[in-house]
């Protein structure tokens, strides 16, 4: 989310993007990464300063379609009536067709 923020300093994405939907891509990409990454392919990451990682890892951040991450914000909850039998005795279908 630091990351994301870093890129887009403009939006507030703790407010605006899902963490739901972030963790959900987040583990659909890293399994097909896991499919079709080689083992020989990471050394660059394993290698590289704390700094480039960070810059590497913001300019990938950039390229982020927030609204694929948008929070939904719940409605108002609607209230249903306790009784829709009031004043009227309840009578089971059972006792109506007997």
């Amino acid at each position: 989310m630091a990351t994301m923020q870093a890129a887009h300093p403009e939006k507030n994405i703790h407010e605006e993007v899902s963490n739901y939907y972030l963790a959900e891509d987040m583990a659909t990409t890293f399994n097909a990464m896991n499919l079709v990454v080689e083992d020989e392919d990471w050394p660059p990451f394993v290698t590289c300063s704390t700094v480039e990682f960070a810059i590497f890892m913001i300019e990938m951040a950039k390229n982020i379609r927030l609204k694929k991450f948008k929070k939904h914000k719940r409605g108002i909850k609607n209230t249903s009536s306790k009784n829709q039998y009031k004043g009227k005795p309840h009578v089971s279908t059972e006792r109506l067709l007997s």
